[in-house]
């Protein structure tokens, strides 16, 4: 009998990141992605003693966001009593990012939240998001956010996952670029 014959390899971190960006990991047919990233203060000037002072005044954030199909979960580890939701936008310009629907949260007593949203309402893009938290719900204050990642949706599908904006894992060979038309315009959102 002929089986399969199968290489044992070890692989860094950022190899099998690549690896499952490129390929996905099939749950089905649809590519899964998994990325851990950690809060800084929403200043554009923050120097790195700044950085250390947020860190150590407040637990370190960490949030940890994966997706498959239609569903993009994220989850949020720190302070409780602290406010969080995914931000969206077709480019990395800060003015650009805005809430994605159903995904603002709180981080409970024990130091978790998460929320699960559907990204069937996304036609095709490429599109950048990145957790924000906040010290109320009014997002006025204490504000920090992660890096930004990239995801690409077919028909409200993940079908891919370049990596973070700074250290993207696959090139980009086209863009495709996307608007946010109103829910009641069509039930879709697309992003410009």
């Amino acid at each position: 009998m002929g089986g399969l014959k199968m290489k044992q390899e070890n692989k860094t971190r950022r190899e099998a990141l690549v690896l499952i960006g490129k390929t996905g990991f099939l749950l089905g047919t649809a590519p899964y992605f998994l990325v851990s990233l950690v809060t800084t203060p929403r200043n554009a000037a923050v120097t790195e003693d700044e950085q250390d002072l947020h860190h150590e005044k407040q637990k370190l954030e960490k949030a940890v966001i994966s997706g498959s199909g239609a569903k993009l979960t994220v989850k949020v580890y720190g302070n409780p009593g602290r406010h969080f939701f995914l931000a969206v936008a077709a480019n990395d310009l800060l003015e650009k990012y805005r809430a994605f629907p159903g995904s603002f949260g709180t981080i409970n007593a024990r130091g978790t939240g998460s929320v699960i949203m559907n990204t069937e309402t996304i036609t095709n893009s490429r599109i950048y998001l990145k957790v924000v938290t906040g010290e109320t719900n009014k997002f006025n204050s204490g504000m920090a956010e992660t890096a930004a990642f990239i995801i690409i949706t077919q028909g409200g599908i993940i079908k891919g996952f370049e990596g973070v904006v700074d250290r993207q894992i696959v090139k980009r060979s086209a863009t495709c670029a996307a608007t946010i038309a109103p829910p009641e315009a069509s039930g879709k959102y697309q992003l410009h």
